[in-house]
């Protein structure tokens, strides 16, 4: 299946913040990163905001998936949560090292994002 856009931007945010800093999301990065124009991030994201949001919103939806995994693991959460309690890029791991830079940014929604997940 084809990701779609929100996605391809979600994702191309993710790595300029991964391999750039926070300071270097701009939408000229992502739009270089994900292959569209600055106007279709702008269609999908209409400001800097909104796509730090969508980049928290993307890790709330990733980590309550994990959650869901988690709870039906047949091995049980515990051993579940050690299993897979190691970075292996994927793109929860890839999330929350994104999420947490624009934390230590003091942005307020990644802040939030990582104390919901922390929860």
């Amino acid at each position: 299946m084809r990701p779609s856009k929100r996605d391809t931007i979600l994702k191309a945010a993710l790595s300029v913040v991964e391999t750039d800093g926070v300071t270097a999301l701009t939408y000229e990065s992502v739009a270089a990163a994900s292959g569209l124009t600055k106007g279709g991030l702008l269609y999908h994201f209409g400001s800097k905001k909104a796509l730090v949001d969508g980049l928290c919103d993307w890790l709330d939806e990733l980590v309550a998936a994990d959650v869901e995994l988690m709870a039906a693991a047949p091995e049980g959460a515990v051993e579940y949560y050690v299993r897979t309690s190691y970075y292996d890029d994927s793109q929860l791991d890839r999330a929350i090292v994104a999420v947490m830079r624009l934390s230590q940014a003091a942005n307020d929604r990644a802040e939030r994002a990582i104390r919901t997940m922390q929860d």
